[in-house]
């Protein structure tokens, strides 16, 4: 697996006890580089190593304290899109303020998600799907997380390097399909095209288990009908690409979306995701969730 670590221990007047170890690393499903235009999936896992029990912030919840940065290989900042955070307000002394998370001993939190979702230019994406434009060049991801109240109290994960080249011919195409879905305004979708995008991702994966598009777009055209069959036959696709793709960022990006109530409620009331994923990093993020 393609992925950074990086152990640290930190004491301070809030932070856990000078012998717990708390890991940070950066996973892109072991791949340095990728065709302009395709999905970049990532997860970044906090890990404790330690044999203590560690109170974190509950990891990925406050952006605050989960920093990301994308930058070209030169050192010019790709423009970032903020995910939307918490501002924690603690009127009652002696109340964990934000509310901390006892990560195990061994045990691990996960953030997967989308780089074009968070960095990059406008694009012909950026405003139905909220998708930006990475051009091809190489890039350098980094992350650190502030795991309780105190500066002190950070975790840094080495830098991950990528690389996006021009897309061949094949590529184009399967993009410009990609791009004809997703650019549909949500005032827009009709059961009939949602119907259509549905078969173009059950084709894809069909063709190809690690079809970079299917998630992306099944993300994209999720909330797009109150019909229940259409409903169920949305996680019924995203439980296939979590299952073709459950050792890679992607798969465990689709976990996610199978582990709420919506999966249980249409359709799939009795079905356990985490036993269907082996072990994989798909079920270690649906277990997490």
């Amino acid at each position: 697996m393609f992925s950074a670590c990086l152990a640290l221990g930190c004491a301070s007047a809030h932070s856990a006890p000078p012998a717990s170890r708390l890991e940070l690393r950066i996973d892109l499903g072991n791949r340095t580089e990728f065709f302009e235009g395709e999905p970049i999936y990532a997860v970044l896992t906090l890990q404790n190593a330690g044999p203590d029990t560690v109170p974190i912030i509950q990891f990925g919840l406050v952006e605050d304290w989960l920093q990301w940065s994308l930058r070209r290989r030169a050192g010019t900042p790709v423009p970032h899109r903020r995910d939307p955070y918490v501002n924690w307000i603690c009127p009652r002394p002696g109340v964990p303020c934000p509310p901390t998370d006892p990560l195990a001993p061994g045990a691990a939190r996960y953030r997967p998600l989308v780089l074009q979702t968070f960095w990059g230019e406008q694009g012909r994406l950026t405003d139905g799907s909220y998708y930006y434009d990475l051009p091809a060049g190489e890039y350098v991801l980094e992350a650190s997380f502030r795991y309780n109240d105190s500066v002190a109290a950070s975790v840094v994960a080495p830098s991950v390097s990528l690389r996006v080249r021009p897309r061949t011919q094949r590529e184009d195409t399967a993009y410009a399909e990609f791009v004809h879905w997703a650019a549909i305004d949500v005032r827009h979708w009709t059961d009939a095209k949602l119907d259509s995008a549905h078969a173009w991702v059950s084709q894809r994966l069909a063709a190809d288990s690690a079809d970079p598009f299917s998630v992306a777009l099944l993300i994209t055209s999720g909330a797009r009908t109150v019909d229940s069959a259409r409903v169920a036959r949305y996680y019924d696709l995203m439980l296939a690409a979590a299952k073709a793709q459950a050792t890679q960022p992607a798969g465990a990006l689709a976990a996610i979306y199978l582990v709420g109530s919506g999966f249980k409620h249409f359709g799939h009331r009795d079905v356990d995701v985490p036993s269907l994923l082996g072990a994989t990093l798909a079920r270690d993020v649906a277990r997490d969730h």
